[in-house]
């Protein structure tokens, strides 16, 4: 139903006008008129026109998930959320983790050319980040069968900002107990338990941070500052 809509909005005279004008070099093109999901249905149909990443800045956080959820019903793939910090500089209280692992998920998923549209506030745009080539310098993939020294890999943990415990209960905190490594990644729903043979990892599991019982086999995660 979808793409029979955005077909039929291609069809009409105002949106080739328009299209075609944002195809120019340095277009500057005020649109109005619209309200609600019309917005996002306009711009899914216009990004099938280009290849490039698009950036869409909004009001508030709340209009920018409206946004996103919008725009992959209407079948635009790679359309992700790119929240702020919530939070005043010269503030003395940690950001929050959650908010850090959907910035770093979608940081990652811009590098890899897998967002189409990255949505955020003007206040969100502005925050300086990582240059790409040096964010995925900073990325850590493991998996079973891989090696990696856990005594370095928590000390790499420790400069991305991981905070270390004798229990992991919260996103970006570790424990490391013999040859076992529990790790919630900022961006996990999951912790994940880390057994070391050695170097080797030969198994990995999500884990539950109220029982600490393991919950189901993991295949690998990605540590992200």
């Amino acid at each position: 139903m979808w793409d029979d809509l955005k077909q039929a909005a291609g069809r009409l005279d105002p949106f080739k006008t328009l299209a075609e004008r944002l195809g120019a070099a340095g277009a500057d093109v005020d649109i109005a008129g619209l309200h609600g999901s019309a917005r996002a249905l306009l711009l899914a149909r216009l990004f099938e026109e280009h290849e490039a990443p698009f950036l869409l800045i909004v009001a508030d956080p709340v209009q920018a998930r409206d946004m996103v959820e919008d725009l992959t019903i209407f079948g635009l793939g790679g359309a992700m959320f790119y929240p702020g910090d919530e939070m005043l500089p010269y503030d003395y209280h940690d950001p929050d983790r959650n908010l850090t692992g959907m910035q770093m998920r979608a940081l990652e998923a811009l590098g890899r050319g897998e967002c189409r549209a990255l949505v955020c506030t003007a206040r969100a745009a502005l925050k300086k980040v990582f240059a790409p080539k040096e964010f995925e310098e900073m990325l850590i993939r493991l998996g079973e069968d891989s090696e990696h020294d856990p005594i370095e890999l928590t000390e790499h943990l420790s400069r991305l900002g991981y905070e270390r415990h004798e229990i992991v209960e919260a996103k970006g905190q570790y424990a490391l107990r013999g040859g076992i490594l529990d790790l919630f990644e900022v961006a996990c729903e999951d912790p994940v338990r880390i057994e070391f043979d050695g170097d080797e990892i030969v198994s990995m599991r999500n884990f539950d941070i109220e029982t600490q019982r393991s919950t189901g086999k993991r295949a690998g995660v990605t540590v992200r500052p």
